[in-house]
């Protein structure tokens, strides 16, 4: 286990939650919102250098209690876990929502039923176009649409999505899923290089880019 890297999550994950970019969620220390998602996102890559997050629990002996807690709840409280309990438990309990009957269902799981449920397709995943474009009887192409400033559309189908991901790649940008699929709506409206920007210069609210 590389301490230092260890050391770049646990400040991102204290860093990145703030007023402006964590949701407010009873009982939740590290929910981020879908722009907190794409800062954490870049800052993560830029730091650690692809590493799976889930890589690090994996290797929970080398790390301590409350660095394990930590890990582990910022990866359920952002819902990077597989479906974990079947629609028909939801029926009769509104109008508590799913996701708050997972988080706090997830809370209860063993270091290793999260590391088996970990979702390889979340939002801080690598964007993988053959999976989420995939079909079979049970699953359908993730395939989103927008309107332009002209009033005509674009669909984000898996040959526009994989244009997308490599303007990100240009950009120097690790393709990370939440921040690939977040440029669609900016591409529509013509503002990709704003939100380039915006995901590059984020500095806890200061002026200037955060190395």
């Amino acid at each position: 286990m590389n301490i230092t890297k260890l050391n770049k999550i646990q400040n991102l994950i204290i860093q990145i939650p703030n007023s402006k970019l964590q949701k407010s969620v009873k009982n939740s220390k590290y929910a981020l919102t879908p722009d907190g998602k794409k800062i954490f996102a870049y800052q993560y890559y830029n730091k650690l250098n692809g590493i799976c997050l889930i890589d690090f629990l994996k290797q929970s002996k080398e790390i301590n209690k409350n660095d394990i807690k930590m890990i582990s709840h910022f990866i359920i409280e952002n819902h990077m876990l597989k479906n974990l309990i079947p629609d028909s438990i939801y029926e009769f309990r509104n109008p508590i929502s799913k996701r708050h009957i997972e988080t706090e269902y997830a809370k209860r799981l063993s270091l290793k039923d999260i590391i088996r449920s970990y979702n390889y397709q979340n939002w801080l995943e690598p964007f993988n176009e053959d999976e989420i474009f995939a079909e079979s009887k049970n699953k359908h192409p993730q395939i989103s649409s927008f309107i332009k400033p002209d009033g005509s559309t674009i669909t984000f189908d898996k040959t526009n999505a994989i244009k997308v991901k490599m303007a990100i790649i240009d950009q120097g940008i690790f393709p990370a899923r939440c921040i690939v699929e977040g440029a669609y709506s900016p591409i529509a409206k013509g503002q990709f290089k704003q939100y380039i920007k915006q995901i590059k210069n984020y500095n806890g609210g200061q002026n200037g880019t955060n190395k």
